[in-house]
């Protein structure tokens, strides 16, 4: 992906901080907790790996039954929300709806189908080289944790502390 060099110098001018830290996870039974999308999503474009995490539980599971419906087909397997503990060296948080429009993401592209312009801030966020992104969730009032595995120093530990089987919405 091409990432115009206006966008990575407004990005490089945001303040970045070291984050450490608990959120949340589901997953479908069998997947570990801790693999990363590669496939490309909201704030990853194809080939970053992204670990999409969010500080709300109540947000993870509408941001995962938002995905089982999108995709029309009744999940199989159980779905489990894991509590995560996490220390990133470089995080960039990016919840000001006014630099949020500075990026060209306005409330209906957050909330699009279309991940095009989302995944272009992520991408670019990746290709600087931090470890996270926070940003709101497009399904309720709190943050998502997006982390870039890639800027991972080797052998960072992602702590699972709890796993617990979640039931399905109506």
């Amino acid at each position: 992906m091409h990432y115009p060099s206006s966008l990575l110098d407004r990005l490089g001018e945001l303040p970045s901080s070291s984050w450490s830290g608990r959120v949340f996870r589901c997953t479908f039974e069998g997947i570990p907790p801790e693999r990363p999308n590669t496939r490309g999503a909201r704030w990853n474009p194809p080939g970053v790996a992204a670990l999409y995490t969010g500080f709300s539980k109540d947000v993870v599971r509408a941001e995962i039954d938002y995905l089982i419906a999108a995709q029309g087909i009744a999940p199989t397997r159980g779905r489990l929300m894991h509590t995560l503990s996490l220390s990133l060296g470089s995080v960039l948080e990016i919840t000001d709806p006014d630099v949020l429009l500075e990026l060209g993401i306005n409330a209906a592209a957050l909330g699009s189908i279309d991940h095009t312009l989302c995944q272009r801030v992520g991408g670019a966020v990746e290709r600087l080289r931090h470890a996270g992104l926070i940003v709101p969730s497009a399904r309720g009032p709190a943050n998502n944790l997006i982390v870039y595995l890639n800027n991972l120093p080797y052998g960072t530990p992602i702590d699972i502390l709890a796993s617990e089987p979640i039931t399905p919405s109506p």
